[in-house]
C-alpha cells in the first residue's frame, strides 16, 4: 500500500487505500459476538490489567496500532500579540492528545472540562493526557509578534482559523503540517466547498477472495468532515486502511473523512 498528496489546480487530492476480505456470513448465520463466560466475567478486569488500549479501535491490519481518541474542528484564534485555540476529543481510554505549538510556541493557561491541566512534552509536541470521554481542551498563546508558522499534530483534519477577529476562508497548512500565519489568506479567492470521489476497485482471486479499492478525493473549500458514504460492497469486511487524512470507517463500512483544501 502506498499513499499520496497531490495539489490539483486550486484544489488539492487524496488517494484513501482500501484493502477488504469476502465474509463466509454471506452463505451463514452471522455468529454472534465473543462473549466471556458467567463463571470467568469477575475476573475480566485482572485478565486485562496490562490491556489499557483494550477499547480504542485499532487498524485490521495492525493491531498493535491503536486509535485512541477522535477530534473534532480545531478553532484557532490570532492576533498580533497572542492567540487561543478550543478542541473538543472524544478518548476511547485515558490518552494523551496532542495540542497546536511547539516549544518555541507553547500552549498556555490550557484548561480541560474549564480545569486547568498540565502540558508536558512527548515526541516534540506539547500534549496533555485526558480520560475516557468527551473533553473540551482550550488553551492560549502569547507572543510578542506574531509567529511565522504554528505547527498543528497530524492527528487533527479540521481547522477554523481567525486572525485578528476576520475569519480566514483558506488557512495556508501544509502538508507537514505547518499552518502559516503570515500568509494573507484572507486575500485568496474563496472557493465554495466542493468533493470529487473516483472509485477504483480490482478483484483478486484466492482463499479468501480480496477486493482492493483506491478512493481518489478532490477537495477544495474549507476544512471540515466529509460523510464518504459506505465505500465497500455488501459482504465484505475491511481488512486495511492507508490515507493521509484523518478517516473513519465504522462496522458497517461506512467513512467519514476529515479534508482539506
Amino acid at each position: 500500500c502506498r499513499s499520496i498528496l497531490s495539489t490539483m489546480n486550486s484544489a488539492t487530492g487524496f488517494l484513501l487505500f482500501l484493502l477488504a476480505f469476502l465474509s463466509l456470513e454471506l452463505s451463514a448465520t452471522a455468529q454472534e459476538p465473543r462473549s466471556i463466560p458467567l463463571a470467568l466475567r469477575e475476573w475480566e478486569s485482572w485478565a486485562t490489567w496490562n490491556d489499557p488500549h483494550r477499547f480504542c479501535p485499532t487498524p485490521y491490519s495492525d493491531t498493535k496500532t491503536h486509535r485512541c481518541f477522535w477530534p473534532s474542528r480545531l478553532d484557532l484564534q490570532v492576533t498580533n500579540s497572542s492567540g487561543s485555540f478550543a478542541l473538543s476529543v472524544m478518548a476511547f481510554h485515558e490518552t494523551w492528545i496532542p495540542l497546536p505549538g511547539s516549544s518555541e510556541v507553547w500552549p498556555q493557561d490550557v484548561q480541560a472540562g474549564g480545569r486547568p491541566i498540565v502540558v508536558v512534552e512527548r515526541d516534540g509536541v506539547p500534549s496533555v493526557r485526558v480520560v475516557a470521554g468527551d473533553t473540551r481542551l482550550e488553551g492560549r498563546y502569547r507572543w510578542t509578534e506574531l509567529p511565522q508558522n504554528l505547527r498543528i499534530p497530524a492527528s487533527l483534519g479540521i481547522l477554523a482559523l481567525s486572525r485578528d477577529g476576520k475569519v480566514v476562508e483558506n488557512p495556508a497548512w501544509d502538508a507537514q503540517g505547518l499552518l502559516w500565519l503570515r500568509r494573507d489568506g484572507t486575500t485568496e479567492t474563496t472557493e465554495r466547498n466542493f468533493l470529487g470521489v473516483k472509485l477504483f476497485s480490482v478483484l483478486e482471486d484466492g482463499i479468501p477472495l480480496w477486493w482492493r479499492q483506491e478512493v481518489e478525493l478532490t477537495v477544495a473549500g474549507k476544512s471540515r468532515e466529509e460523510d464518504l458514504g459506505t465505500l465497500l460492497p455488501e459482504g465484505w469486511k475491511l481488512a486495511a486502511i492507508q490515507s493521509p487524512i484523518p478517516v473513519s470507517v465504522d462496522d458497517s463500512g461506512h467513512a467519514k473523512a476529515q479534508v482539506r483544501a
